[in-house]
């Protein structure tokens, strides 16, 4: 197998950032969101967050760390979103790469307008899409092609030809 070539982080026009840094003060505003933003971010991409198991789950009291890869055009484009190892649930939808396959995280099921929202973060509409799918969870149980998956798949996840069988959160 060849060594993979880093993707590169795009750099992110003012507007972006702007919008990037009020969706996360928008988010901190509120509590119990199992969403952690770290006290101190000067660096939006990648943006690194955490997600804290849902109670009542099979992941209550872990801890997951997430990461953001923006693309200038964010909104419109969704970001890549990917758990950051070693912290990544066992799930059937999670590999082991930090991949995850779920509707909401790519362009067929992504929606840049949340007219209607109480809150209009599309950080937080990832999150809580996650979040929601580890909380459906009946067992710990990884993707059944985890391994070659993992090992064969590029390191963007919107290039993988997913298959959205369950229904999103």
């Amino acid at each position: 197998m060849l060594p993979r070539t880093p993707l590169p982080v795009p750099i992110l026009p003012p507007l972006t950032i702007g919008k990037i840094s009020r969706e996360l003060k928008e988010i901190s505003k509120m509590e119990n969101t199992g969403i952690i933003i770290p006290k101190s971010i000067t660096i939006f991409n990648p943006l690194y967050l955490k997600l804290a198991g849902p109670k009542n789950s099979l992941y209550e009291g872990e801890i997951f760390d997430l990461k953001f890869r923006f693309f200038p055009d964010y909104p419109q484009r969704a970001p890549l979103v990917t758990f950051v190892p070693p912290l990544i649930p066992v799930h059937k939808h999670i590999y082991s790469n930090g991949h995850i396959c779920l509707s909401s995280l790519y362009k067929d099921g992504w929606s840049q307008t949340l007219k209607g929202k109480k809150i209009n973060s599309n950080i937080f509409r990832a999150c809580t899409d996650i979040l929601n799918m580890l909380s459906k969870s009946k067992e710990k149980i990884k993707p059944s092609n985890d391994f070659r998956y993992s090992m064969l798949a590029s390191d963007d996840p919107s290039e993988s030809d997913w298959s959205f069988t369950d229904p999103s959160p």
